[in-house]
């Protein structure tokens, strides 16, 4: 993955797969980062903002946090493969 947004086939595809349900997705942000909290990629409606990376957490934590002037229920999950790599 290269970092940043996601690109502008992923949103067409995102907008015009009828399979995926998107009636709610202005309210759903999705961020990927390394462990180190580097920005991979992001949601395009987090726009400029970002969503809380706390590194001491290495299973699912649920936490309130604030994005942009709204306070969110976030969700931080480690993505790791059968091997254990994250």
């Amino acid at each position: 993955m290269n970092g940043g947004d996601l690109s502008r086939s992923d949103k067409e595809y995102f907008e015009h797969n009828e399979d995926i349900d998107t009636r709610d997705s202005e309210d759903k942000f999705i961020q990927l980062v390394d462990p180190k909290g580097q920005m991979i990629r992001k949601s395009l409606n987090l726009n400029r903002k970002a969503l809380v990376f706390l590194p001491a957490y290495a299973k699912p934590h649920y936490f309130n946090s604030i994005v942009g002037d709204e306070t969110v229920r976030q969700v931080q999950v480690p993505v790791v493969s059968k091997t254990g790599d994250i």
